[in-house]
């Protein structure tokens, strides 16, 4: 493929690497930079296979959270990226769990951080081909699906309660990031917040019997729950209106010890869930 042919953010940034990628697909994972992942992908989309194109979402998602990754590149000029979604929109049909969790994942995290908008068709195109595989997906896989569209905030109600079904009799498979990301997405759709004006909601309450669930599953692995888990969990059962007494009275036992290993922000926002599910009273005593 001519180097003119390249959008222009590659042409922009392409240098000696290009040489060795036209080779051959390389690893993707492996790419260093924003800029390796779009050239990579623009001499070998139409050898991709759903692994490889789910890798490139996957690493670009880690590559913008990263300050050299190219991530302020990429901001001037997202719609280079808009080849890589025509690769994805024709490949779906092709993808297993795997890949699509980690393409929705990916995409969520590229969306946000560079403000790009894939469109209506690659998350409904993402929803549709997941909501049959959730039974191959695992546990992380689920969390970081039902993360990605709450992220996102795309309404994709019948996969969440696909996911729900599929999570609650699996919870001892979650870890507990896995526990909190996934309360945290179905809360995400439950309330609005008032900066959310033109956010999704749920209708009524988002699979109660999923956070009921995970309530039970948690209380007595709470000991394993890093502090910021523990303010996410509460934060989204206290933003879900679910009540879950034990839970709270577990969490305040098992956070007081702790909270010299807190962050301030981890701190606030557990302050506030207790105090929203009004639970505030046993946060304070306990710290006495």
């Amino acid at each position: 493929m001519r180097l003119a042919l390249l959008p222009r953010l590659t042409r922009r940034l392409v240098s000696a690497p290009l040489r060795e990628l036209s080779s051959r697909l390389p690893r993707i994972g492996e790419l260093p930079t924003v800029r390796a992942v779009i050239v990579a992908h623009e001499l070998h989309g139409p050898a991709m296979r759903p692994i490889d194109v789910s890798a490139c979402w996957n690493t670009l998602g880690r590559l913008v959270r990263c300050d050299h990754g190219g991530r302020d590149e990429l901001r001037l000029e997202p719609e280079a990226l808009r080849p890589l979604v025509d690769t994805t929109l024709r490949e779906l049909p092709n993808f297993e769990a795997r890949p699509l969790a980690n393409t929705a994942h990916g995409l969520a995290v590229v969306a946000d951080v560079v403000s790009f908008a894939p469109g209506e068709a690659m998350w409904r195109g993402l929803a549709e081909a997941m909501i049959p595989r959730v039974g191959e997906a695992t546990a992380q896989h689920l969390a970081n699906t039902a993360y990605a569209f709450a992220k996102a905030q795309y309404p994709a109600r019948a996969l969440f309660e696909a996911v729900a079904a599929e999570a609650v009799p699996r919870l001892g498979e979650f870890t507990p990031q896995d526990l909190a990301i996934t309360v945290w997405a179905f809360a995400r759709f439950s309330r609005r917040r008032r900066s959310d004006a033109n956010a999704p909601v749920w209708e009524d309450q988002p699979a109660p019997a999923l956070f009921e669930a995970v309530a039970a599953e948690a209380v007595p692995r709470l000991g394993e729950f890093s502090p910021q888990n523990l303010a996410i969990t509460v934060t989204a059962f206290a933003r879900a209106d679910q009540p879950a007494p034990e839970l709270f009275e577990a969490v305040a036992a098992e956070a007081v010890p702790r909270l010299g290993e807190f962050a301030p922000q981890d701190l606030a926002d557990m302050a506030r869930a207790f105090s929203r599910a009004g639970h505030g009273s046993s946060l304070r005593l306990r710290g006495r």
